[in-house]
């Protein structure tokens, strides 16, 4: 099942478990119009039902708090972090990937003996201005064009600003992508 569908599933349970709150609710009204006698004060209803609309009420909540986080764990919050330029976690980068969001980064770089995580790992960069994805097929911006960009262009990052690691990285899988970033 594609990541689309993971979302669309999940939100259907909120819209369900949304639903059921709206039902119980006219439930209740019904019975109060219907059940419980207007000459009784206090009204209420009667005793048997009270912890049975509870109880139901009470697993609505539950529903729709576990869906709306799991709908954050596996669609929403891996899918902001990873637009605002946060580096996922290894399962977040997992669950992107099934959605879609990230394939094969690792063969598509001729890196097959590293894992798909440990090369997006090393393309995430981030100085004091920027946070971002490293992408070696994006060009540098020129004056007067604008164009959609994906990714940020190896020119346009500072050896300076990479970790250890990254440098080390780049010097031994992919050299001419570490040659174009600036000093």
């Amino acid at each position: 099942m594609s990541g689309h569908g993971w979302m669309d599933e999940l939100r259907a349970i909120l819209g369900c478990a949304k639903q059921l709150q709206t039902d119980l609710q006219g439930l209740v009204d019904w019975l109060y119009s219907n059940v419980v006698g207007d000459d009784v004060l206090p009204r209420s209803l009667p005793e048997e039902l009270n912890p049975l609309i509870h109880s139901i009420a009470e697993c609505v909540k539950n529903i729709d708090a576990s869906a709306g986080s799991a709908f954050e764990r596996y669609s929403g919050g891996p899918c902001g972090l990873s637009l605002s330029g946060y580096k996922p976690s290894e399962d977040q980068y997992y669950i992107l990937a099934a959605m879609g969001a990230w394939r094969d980064v690792a063969h598509g770089l001729g890196l097959s003996p590293l894992t798909e995580f440990e090369v997006f790992s090393m393309l995430h960069y981030e100085d004091d201005h920027r946070r971002g994805y490293i992408n070696s097929e994006e060009k540098p911006p020129v004056h007067g064009i604008a164009r959609m960009r994906l990714g940020i262009p190896p020119e346009e990052v500072s050896k300076a600003a990479l970790r250890s690691e990254q440098c080390q990285f780049f010097k031994q899988y992919l050299p001419a992508v570490y040659d174009r970033f600036a000093e």
